[in-house]
C-alpha cells in the first residue's frame, strides 16, 4: 500500500477533466488501487476520494464519513462505490464544499438531500441504497470527479465561491 499523489489544478487539470472509464475488471489491480486510496484519504484529511484524483481514470470512489457518528451511533465504515449511478434524488442540501484537487477554495453547491444510489462493490457485486444528508453530498461531490467536473465549475455557474481564509464564519462547511 502507498499514499498516492493527489492531482490538483492547475497542473493536473487536463487529467482531472477526463470522463472516467467504467470498471470491468474487479481483480487484483482494482483492489490494490482501493488499498492505496484507503491509505491516502486519511493522510489528506478528506472525507471522500475519487480514483481520478489519484491518477486513475476509472469510475470508483471512496467515501469515509466514519468520524460523523458518536459512541452510541457510530458513523459508517469507509466504503467504495464502483461504477456508481444516481437513480433519483429529492430535496436539497448544501455546504461550502472544499476539494483536495482544488486546494484553498470553497464553493456553496446545491445538492440533492437524498439520493438513490446504484453501484458495485470491489468484488463486482451490485448494491443499491439511499444516501441522505452528508453522505449524499459527499457521494455527489465524488461522482462529479468521475465526469470531469470540479467545484470551480459550480462557481462558474454562479454558486458562491470563497478562498478558505475569506469564507464567512457562519457558512457551514464540508470537510
Amino acid at each position: 500500500m502507498a499514499v498516492l499523489r493527489i492531482h490538483t489544478v492547475p497542473g493536473d487539470e487536463a487529467f482531472l477533466r477526463q470522463i472516467a472509464k467504467p470498471v470491468a475488471d474487479f481483480g487484483a489491480e482494482l483492489k490494490a488501487l482501493a488499498a492505496d486510496m484507503l491509505e491516502t484519504l486519511p493522510a489528506t484529511g478528506g472525507i471522500g476520494l475519487a480514483a481520478p484524483q489519484v491518477g486513475h481514470s476509472v469510475r470508483m470512489v471512496l467515501i469515509d464519513i466514519s468520524h460523523t457518528g458518536d459512541e452510541e451511533h457510530p458513523g459508517p465504515e469507509p466504503f467504495f462505490l464502483v461504477n456508481p449511478r444516481i437513480l433519483s434524488g429529492t430535496g436539497t442540501a448544501g455546504l461550502a464544499e472544499g476539494c483536495l484537487s482544488v486546494p484553498g477554495i470553497r464553493v456553496e453547491i446545491p445538492r440533492m438531500g437524498e439520493i438513490d444510489v446504484e453501484a458495485q462493490d470491489l468484488d463486482g457485486k451490485p448494491r443499491r441504497f439511499v444516501a441522505t444528508e452528508l453522505m449524499a453530498i459527499v457521494i455527489q461531490h465524488e461522482m462529479d470527479h468521475l465526469d470531469g467536473r470540479l467545484i470551480v465549475d459550480w462557481a462558474a455557474k454562479g454558486c458562491p465561491m470563497y478562498r478558505e481564509e475569506d469564507m464567512p464564519k457562519d457558512t457551514p462547511v464540508l470537510d
